[in-house]
């Protein structure tokens, strides 16, 4: 969002919690210094919602008993104090729930599914893999933390805690991908990994892994969060989303804007807008439909910024200039970008941003 803010970009693509967080708290002070007035940011119709981050687990490897165990255990974990810090300082969320991988991923597909080369994206991961390993006594948990993450990186406290739960040895398999937790859960290194939606997805998909418990992302114990594009109130996006006209797309005027995502294949910031833009004919996808790396060669023809900002795409790298949920707004605020894809608040139209939210249709039912 510091991307968008800076004008250095013409839409931020990120949560729909994004801008709230930033640049919207009830003292200004706590603001992102590089944060506009809220009401300069408006909020395109939503792309739909992603899944939140999933405990995966693999059936052939975990006994059914410590798989009853283990989510017991999570799920179990918020009803006390320490149990909620490691939960907060760990993962990020308040509370786990208990869940199956249709009812959490189910529908993430509909999405994830336009991404060209999505499914081989983590399966380089597994060049000269081994049979699955010997079922040990010790529950090894598969950790990555990306540099951007906002949730502490000692998971040593979760390991504990598990340890004290259970009455067995749990010990930390350090990896470093989402892509080698997939890896390590298919051939019996580990016995549960945490992971975002869009991995979690094609961990289920591809090598049948299952959801053992998710994070929830509200108050109401919702498990997913809306994706949606930031844009300037100024802007002509902004315009045709807000002036009731139903012959003005603000989808189709992002065409050679600069956009701001959040990193390089981040669910909100990149999977679930390119996605749903894909898929309704506003990109159309360039280079080898099984290379994934295709996506980034789609997203630099169609945001090549000749109508916005003259910048091209900024897609970060993690902890780089303009990373996370608040590098794509700032890099809207900035001036760098004209589209921030983040997470979505659900402020008024009379808000300096404006978000672009899709209403609950049968085609955009997909995607949640």
């Amino acid at each position: 969002m510091e991307c968008l803010s800076e004008d250095s970009g013409d839409v931020a693509f990120a949560k729909d919690s994004t801008v709230g967080s930033y640049c919207a708290n009830d003292s200004p002070t706590d603001n992102a210094e590089w944060c506009l007035d809220i009401s300069q940011y408006v909020p395109l119709p939503k792309f739909g919602s992603s899944p939140s981050h999933s405990v995966m687990y693999n059936e052939e490897v975990l006994a059914e008993d410590k798989e009853q165990a283990i989510q017991d255990a999570l799920v179990q974990m918020k009803d006390d104090e320490q149990g909620l810090a490691i939960l907060q300082e760990v993962l990020g969320t308040d509370a786990m729930i208990a869940t199956n991988s249709q009812d959490h991923l189910g529908t993430y597909g509909a999405a994830l599914e336009n991404i060209p080369g999505i499914s081989t994206k983590y399966g380089n991961a597994f060049d000269g893999g081994a049979a699955l390993s010997d079922i040990k006594s010790t529950i090894t948990i598969a950790y990555y933390l990306a540099e951007d993450s906002s949730a502490n990186a000692n998971a040593i406290g979760m390991a504990e805690r598990l340890e004290n739960d259970l009455g067995v040895n749990v010990e930390l398999y350090d990896v470093s991908s989402e892509g080698m937790i997939i890896q390590a859960l298919r051939f019996g290194n580990a016995d549960i990994g945490f992971m975002e939606g869009g991995p979690a997805w094609i961990a289920w998909k591809e090598y049948d892994l299952q959801v053992l418990a998710v994070e929830t992302t509200t108050a109401d114990r919702d498990t997913y969060y809306n994706a949606a594009a930031w844009v300037l109130a100024n802007s002509t996006m902004a315009q045709y989303h807000l002036d009731g006209d139903e012959t003005t797309d603000p989808f189709a005027e992002l065409a050679g804007k600069t956009s701001c995502h959040t990193g390089w294949l981040k669910s909100a910031g990149m999977l679930m807008p390119m996605g749903y833009m894909i898929g309704n004919g506003y990109v159309n996808p360039v280079g080898d439909p099984e290379d994934i790396n295709s996506l980034r060669d789609t997203i630099n023809a169609h945001f090549d910024g000749s109508t916005g900002a003259g910048n091209p795409a900024s897609i970060p790298e993690s902890g780089g200039l303009y990373s996370g949920y608040s590098g794509a707004l700032e890099c809207l605020s900035e001036g760098y970008g004209d589209v921030a894809f983040a997470k979505g608040d659900e402020f008024s139209t009379s808000t300096s941003i404006v978000i672009m939210k899709i209403q609950t249709t049968t085609q955009i039912g997909a995607y949640h």
